[in-house]
Parts: structure tokens; sequence; C-alpha cells
């Protein structure tokens, strides 16, 4: 099994027809826009600069979408920029905060961000300008941008379906518990040492966690949330005017 961006992984699968089926849908989007000089979409003017990361990725294609056909947006090519990671992002961020007028970031690199611009003399606010989910929803109406996702070798399916079967349902119970029982995430985490460790392990700490899952900035998909594994892929592709993912791609 592999995690993966979940589109991303879908066409890498189609395009060189590898081994590989869309078991599960573990996460959406954790994606926004921020400005250290703006506050709402309604600022943005013609001339203002952009920086992203991975023009290919969800969290860029879905802002080109939303900023172009339903903000109405108007900016050149010169004016928005894509980084390799999205820590670079951050690192032109907090190294130079009015270097660009919006960043695109995700979480949890956008309380890091926030956190040391708000240490720097003098203090700098960051603002959240967009939730790119809470957009893309209103817009589409469609659950939220699709993120990670877990793919299942199929020879291996074959020959373990039946233990491969109980792991997917136990991912399922804690992504569950990911969302509604908080306290026990976070203790799990720490058990695996200080603070340090946590953060080497997973890139995130148990306080990262009990700050931003109640408000569900780490986009944990539970039981119900996608009623179609299909669909929800689908749905998201065509809408950025690509091709349905065929049948065959999900277990």
């Amino acid at each position: 099994m592999i995690v993966f961006d979940g589109t991303s992984g879908l066409t890498t699968v189609a395009k060189n027809s590898y081994n590989y089926q869309l078991a599960q849908w573990i996460s959406g989007g954790n994606f926004y826009v921020v400005s250290t000089k703006h506050t709402a979409i309604s600022d943005f003017q013609a001339g203002q600069t952009i920086d992203g990361f991975v023009k290919t990725g969800n969290a860029a294609q879905s802002f080109l979408k939303l900023s172009k056909d339903i903000w109405n947006w108007n900016y050149a090519d010169t004016e928005i920029s894509f980084e390799t990671g999205v820590a670079q992002v951050k690192t032109n961020l907090t190294s130079n905060p009015s270097g660009h007028d919006y960043y695109i970031i995700a979480q949890p690199v956008l309380a890091a961000a926030k956190a040391a611009l708000a240490a720097q003399t003098p203090a700098v606010t960051l603002n959240v300008v967009a939730n790119l989910q809470t957009e893309w929803k209103k817009a589409y109406n469609q659950t939220t941008i699709p993120a990670a996702a877990l793919f299942v070798n199929k020879a291996s399916y074959e020959t373990k379906k039946d233990k491969i079967d109980a792991f997917l349902a136990q991912t399922q119970i804690r992504q569950d518990e990911a969302v509604s029982s908080i306290d026990k995430v976070a203790g799990a985490l720490n058990s695996y040492g200080d603070e340090n460790a946590v953060m080497n392990r997973f890139g995130f700490t148990s306080a990262l966690v009990k700050a931003l899952q109640p408000s569900d900035q780490f986009g944990i998909l539970k039981t119900g949330d996608i009623a179609d594994k299909k669909a929800f892929a689908n749905d998201f592709e065509t809408t950025l005017g690509g091709s349905a993912f065929a049948d065959s791609l999900f277990l």
C-alpha cells in the first residue's frame, strides 16, 4: 500500500499502467491563501503578485480555477510564481513578508509561518484571505478539495484480500478518531517521545493537532464524508477541465 496525493496518483497510475488502485480517501485539502498586506479576496487589484507551490498540484490548480473563474482576479503569468514545495513558500513568506501580495500555503506550515512572523520584531500579522476548501465547496458544491489517498497493489490484494480489507477498515476507524478523539491522537503522538521526536517522525506536533483539528484544518475525512470515492475524484478533475478517471483505477 502507498499513501499518495489522490488525483495525482490516479493520473500516474493511468499514465504508466501501474498495478495499483485507489482504495480509500484519507484527507481533503488544507490549503489557504494568506497575506500580510490584504485581508479579503476583494482586495485584489491588477499588478499584485502571488507565490504558490507545485503548479500541477491541487492547491495551485484549485486556486487558479477559483481566482480566475469565480473571484475574477486578472493577473499575468509573470505575476504568479510556483515553488517546488510548500516549505519554500514558508521561507519566502517569513524572510520577506511583503515580497508578494498573496501566498498559497498549507497547514500545518501555515501555523508555523504565522508563529514565526508573530515572533519577529516588529511582529507581523498574517491574514487568512481565503480557505480554498470552503471556497471550492461554495463554488462547485463539492465536499472539499481531494488530497491524500491510500493505494493498494492489485496483486497483493488478490492474495491478501482479508488482511487488506481489515487494514482499510481499521484505517477508517483511526481517521474517525482523528476527528472526534483529539486528545487520544495527541497521546498517541506523544508516546513516540518529546516534541522534537514527534516532529521528526510526523512533521507536526500534538500541540498543533490540538490547535488545528477542532476547526478541521488537517482535513481528515471521516465515515460518511465521501459517499462515492470515484465521484469525489472525477467531480474535481472534470471541474478543472480534465477527463474522468476510469472505473478500473478504483478498488
